[in-house]
């Protein structure tokens, strides 16, 4: 009996000293949303663009990042690209968001076919921002291997 009762204390003090050795767990970061690319008809007055930008992978090949305004005066970064290059090209992106101390609206642009003549967007998630008058995106495309990234900012 007393063997037995050493022998778990034992093991009961092995047990706790590498529990308390192993340190604590460190949580895996999430891999942002993938999201869809949509067509985008025009821009409109809510609507608030960098300047248009080539992309190094093909000539007419186009991409401008943008923020989006709601009525609420939230934003949403959108990066848009525009194929004029008279083939189909394969598209992934990324677009970040930074609003004042917000860093967030990450998402991770689905890779898909982006046929000539299109113009697309890649749409972040939208973010409070009713008493804040500036946002800042930054987004990287990739076509065919190639890899651009560009920078907005929106001051109002």
């Amino acid at each position: 009996m007393r063997s037995t009762t050493k022998l778990l204390a034992t093991a009961s003090a092995t047990g706790c000293a590498v529990l308390l050795a192993a340190g604590p767990a460190i949580a895996r970061p999430r891999p942002p949303p993938i999201v869809a690319w949509h067509v985008v008809e025009e821009t409109t007055g809510n609507w608030k663009c960098g300047a248009v930008v080539d992309h190094p992978a093909a000539d007419g090949l186009r991409m401008r990042a943008c923020v989006v305004r709601n009525s609420g005066g939230d934003r949403q970064a959108v990066l848009i690209l525009v194929n004029h290059t008279g083939r189909q090209v394969q598209i992934h992106g990324e677009t970040n968001t930074y609003i004042k101390t917000n860093l967030g609206g990450r998402v991770r642009c689905a890779s898909s076919p982006l046929q000539n003549g299109f113009q697309v967007g890649c749409f972040s998630k939208t973010q409070k921002a009713k008493h804040v008058s500036d946002a800042h995106v930054w987004m990287t495309l990739n076509v065919n291997g190639y890899v651009k990234k560009i920078e907005y900012t929106l001051t109002d």
